[in-house]
């Protein structure tokens, strides 16, 4: 029987998959263009950008279940293993990313993607230090992940082996600069939607320690969590805002996501509810789904009105169309060019290792 430390979750690719389409769909169904279900697309559009919180609960989990295979050993060791844990994360993060702002770049001097008058500072949107990157504009949450990586490495050099309780101080630090300063929306390290990361290790704690609890549950509250976060997002809407501040969104969809997660696991372990392949295969695409979209989005719209097509269609056909051009491009992205790439700089990291001279994990 496969530990769950070791244990790829289907169920996990399947929330990966449903939190890049809410973000996608987010992106493009603009209420006012379909007044017949403005009410509906309004509902809608109170919770799509949970999506964001639902990955970065979904990296806290997956990374801590990857870091507690760490066992220590002397400092030499666990310096090793903080680098290929930060190689790892270099790998999967930043190839694809660059490839996509080069696609952007590219679009950018065709159409117009920054706001007039924006001026981009080159370095600091090659490596993600900044959250001002329209080129990529959904790249702001890469620099969260980041930092939450960052802090994982010096769990891996420190004291690997009591990993839960050093995470558990760290948040907690985290947790106190939050509310300590009068503005945590203002920097990145002050952000509250840097302790979804820390919902995401309790989740693994919990998995790991087995403890029991109704799935159903676990499921109902998540939802009841979510359905709040849409609440209190209508009613900023209502005034002219459009996201919760992240203090109300680690409350509200940070928790949802931690007990959907929690549920999720909890289902497929005990084999009560398993999704399918095509849910497990977009989960796979995701990272391309969720950084590619918005690019396609903007350029294939381009397309319509420079083909003197808008117009000549209903709204509605015109907005599905471009979706599922836009998914089908990024699926076709993931599988040409993500994948075999990921999969070639693998095995390097592998061949890396194995001259080092220490365990392939």
């Amino acid at each position: 029987m496969t530990s769950p430390t070791n244990k790829v979750f289907v169920n996990i690719q399947a929330m990966r998959a449903i939190a890049a389409l809410m973000v996608v769909f987010g992106h493009s169904l603009v209420p006012k263009e379909f007044p017949l279900i403005e009410g509906a697309l309004n509902i809608f559009h109170s919770f799509a950008y949970a999506g964001v919180d639902v990955f970065f609960v979904l990296s806290g989990f997956i990374i801590s279940m990857a870091a507690t295979r760490e066992n220590g050993g002397p400092f030499f060791l666990r310096a090793r293993h903080a680098m290929v844990f930060l190689l790892k994360r270099f790998v999967r993060i930043f190839p694809v990313y660059w490839i996509i702002l080069g696609i952007s770049v590219f679009a950018s001097h065709w159409h117009v993607l920054a706001p007039a008058g924006f001026a981009h500072e080159s370095w600091p949107v090659i490596f993600l230090l900044t959250q001002a990157n329209w080129l990529v504009q959904q790249a702001w949450t890469l620099s969260f992940e980041l930092y939450f990586y960052g802090v994982v490495s010096l769990v891996l050099l420190i004291a690997p082996q009591r990993y839960y309780r050093c995470m558990a101080l760290l948040m907690a630090i985290q947790a106190a600069i939050v509310f300590s300063v009068t503005d945590p929306d203002s920097q990145m390290w002050t952000n509250a939607l840097i302790l979804e990361f820390g919902m995401g290790c309790c989740v693994a704690f919990f998995l790991q320690k087995q403890i029991r609890i109704s799935a159903t549950l676990l499921l109902l509250c998540g939802l009841a969590f979510f359905l709040r976060g849409a609440v209190l997002t209508s009613d900023m809407i209502a005034s002219q805002h459009i996201q919760l501040h992240s203090l109300e969104r680690m409350m509200t969809f940070g928790v949802a996501s931690m007990l959907i997660l929690y549920a999720a696991l909890k289902f497929e372990t005990g084999k009560q509810f398993i999704a399918g392949p095509r849910m497990q295969f977009l989960g796979d695409a995701s990272y391309a789904i969720y950084l590619l979209h918005m690019t396609l989005l903007v350029v294939i719209g381009a397309l319509f009105k420079n083909a003197m097509l808008a117009g000549v269609l209903p709204k509605y056909a015109e907005v599905l169309i471009t979706v599922a051009l836009s998914i089908a491009c990024c699926i076709v992205f993931y599988s040409w060019v993500e994948r075999p790439m990921l999969a070639w700089l693998k095995a390097r990291i592998k061949l890396l290792q194995m001259a080092a001279g220490f365990a392939v994990t």
